[in-house]
């Protein structure tokens, strides 16, 4: 879920990973949420029917959970979104085939 916060907040969006089902209750700070928020709200199909969002921007989200993280989108020369923030590693592990 997204709220536009535009008007009154030092981010554009404030954005919330609810989950159900799963154990835990909300994702404080998503990149693939936001990335895929970012597509929608900056491109051609968002909901206003035109450019709703411009980039660069900076989404808030995890305020609610305790976790107040910002996530920054950018576009290169080409126009393809960037997603990044500072990060706090939970998990370490690797992947083994």
């Amino acid at each position: 879920m997204a709220g536009d916060c535009r008007a009154s907040a030092a981010v554009a969006l404030e954005v919330r990973a609810l989950l159900a089902d799963s154990g835990v209750r909300e994702d404080p700070v998503t990149g693939s949420l936001n990335a895929g928020l970012a597509c929608w709200l900056t491109g051609a199909d968002a909901p206003d029917g035109g450019h709703r969002l411009t980039v660069p921007f900076e989404a808030g989200q995890g305020a609610a959970v305790g976790r107040d993280g910002r996530v920054r989108v950018s576009a290169d020369e080409a126009g393809e979104l960037w997603i990044g923030g500072d990060v706090t590693v939970g998990v370490h592990g690797q992947i083994l085939a």
